[in-house]
């Protein structure tokens, strides 16, 4: 059953397109599939909070033996993985490295397996006396890749093949998990969510999402106010290397791309990077009137890096 569609949220970036069709793909052969099983619940897009940390799973299965992880990416090009479990990617002809989505997902089985086991005694009867956990249950990861994406799967390690999986195939390895009438030998063994624990599990889940925050477009008259000559730049991702400053720095456009000028100590500081989010090495910096801002391409993800204070002057 789908309990849950992907948030509808707006794409400012290509990424962002590309990445909500990805996921949008993905969430419809899960729905034709699984929209009326009793046995497997959807969630798609479930972002909650624990412990201060923020987790993100574009899509969720609950089935009677545990959890299946689904992270979406939408990947144009080849894809090679190494023996380290390190990948890149064709970019335009040029290979790159990019995140991991498989190490992406599990560090968000991690979150997930903390919220469930620190609320085991709402969601779980005990058995015999003692208090059932979530620590036994099955929990599967997977990463659905764009149709178009060229897998070089020879050179990639078992079990990474094993678990990336081009969309219009996600179900069929699926159905190994959760078709309940086929499960034999140790399988069986494991611990069975009851009906009363998959809709105690699945409620709080949903319970616990919390949407993603949209950022309103500015109105015409914020548009058309100017800013303040007085007003502290807006710095939240660049410093000086050399001195760690950031109030007196200027951004500049060289031979190498953008970068900050810093005027106490004479040194310039670029402004490439990685992405904060997923740490991608394929972003790129733009600007947009007096800020400066670092985009990745993989995630989406849109860093303020510098805000020139009015007034002072561009290289």
């Amino acid at each position: 059953m789908i309990l849950k569609e992907r948030d509808q949220r707006p794409t400012q970036t290509a990424s962002q397109h590309f990445g909500a069709k990805q996921e949008q793909d993905v969430a419809f052969y899960l729905r034709r599939q699984y929209a009326n099983d009793p046995n497997v619940f959807v969630i798609n897009d479930l972002r909650f909070e624990h412990q201060s940390e923020v987790i993100q799973i574009d899509h969720l299965l609950v089935f009677r033996h545990g959890f299946i992880l689904i992270e979406s990416k939408s990947i144009f090009g080849e894809v090679r993985v190494n023996k380290a479990g390190e990948w890149s990617r064709s970019y335009k002809g040029k290979w790159q490295g990019m995140a991991s989505p498989l190490q992406q997902v599990s560090l968000q089985e991690r979150g997930l397996k903390l919220m469930l086991e620190a609320n085991s005694t709402r969601l779980l009867p005990k058995m015999l006396g003692i208090q059932q956990g979530f620590d036994g249950r099955r929990y599967e990861r997977l990463c659905a890749v764009s149709s178009s994406a060229l897998l070089h799967r020879d050179s990639m390690p078992k079990e990474i093949s094993q678990s990336v999986i081009k969309s219009e195939f996600i179900v069929d390895k699926l159905k190994a998990f959760t078709s309940v009438g086929t499960l034999t030998g140790l399988i069986k063994t494991l611990p069975f969510f009851s009906d009363d624990e998959m809709t105690s599990i699945c409620d709080f889940l949903i319970q616990q999402h919390r949407p993603a925050p949209i950022q309103p477009e500015p109105t015409l008259a914020e548009k058309a106010t100017p800013s303040s000559p007085t007003a502290p730049p807006t710095n939240s991702g660049i410093a000086c290397k050399q001195c760690g400053g950031t109030d007196a720095l200027t951004g500049a456009w060289g031979k190498y791309g953008y970068y900050v000028a810093c005027s106490d100590c004479k040194v310039n500081t670029t402004m490439k990077g990685p992405c904060t989010q997923c740490g991608s090495k394929i972003t790129k910096v733009s600007k947009k009137g007096t800020c400066y801002s670092r985009h990745c391409q993989d995630c989406g993800h849109q860093q303020v890096l510098f805000e020139q204070r009015v007034g002072s002057t561009e290289s």
